[in-house]
């Protein structure tokens, strides 16, 4: 681990039909731009559940908090949310059926709103990030999540994937 990055993981904890378990780890990093003047970490405050039926006609939605602690407090530039699985932020995330099984997927997607308007990403691919531009101690950010519905195509089993969600420190 480098010391200009700090890292905590988190299983997004899901739960559902016994017939069906899904989840996201969310990886929350802390990169410096510069030269480390004081520690920061990052943490997944509030993990994301969905409750997923494959034969409900509705979306499911659920949100999540990362929280980023600084001493003293730093200049928050952006927040960044990694792909995952898909490698791709449009037209969704995928979670993979036993983490690896990229032809059983469930589709998914993070957004920076409640609006689910614009997917929240690295600001490629039809993605945006959020910019802060602000110096803090402590910020959480609360990301909205959508699954989406009438995935009845998919057998039952695990569903995994993993995203890394960046605060650019400069």
């Amino acid at each position: 681990m480098r010391r200009t990055l700090i890292s905590a993981a988190a299983l997004f904890a899901v739960s559902m039909s016994p017939a069906l378990a899904q989840g996201v780890r969310l990886k929350a990093v802390v990169h410096h731009g510069g030269s480390l003047t004081g520690l920061c970490r990052a943490v997944v405050t509030a993990p994301l559940r969905f409750v997923y039926n494959p034969f409900s006609d509705l979306d499911q939605f659920a949100t999540a908090v990362v929280t980023v602690t600084c001493n003293p407090a730093q200049f928050l530039g952006t927040i960044a949310i990694s792909p995952g699985n898909a490698n791709r932020f449009s037209r969704y995330r995928e979670m993979w059926k036993n983490g690896t099984d990229s032809s059983q997927v469930l589709e998914y997607n993070v957004y920076t709103t409640s609006n689910f308007n614009l997917v929240w990403g690295d600001g490629s691919g039809g993605s945006s990030f959020q910019t802060i531009n602000q110096t803090v101690t402590t910020f959480n950010a609360v990301i909205f999540a959508r699954l989406q519905y009438r995935q009845s195509s998919v057998t039952a089993g695990d569903y995994s994937d993993t995203v890394t969600v960046t605060f650019n420190l400069t």
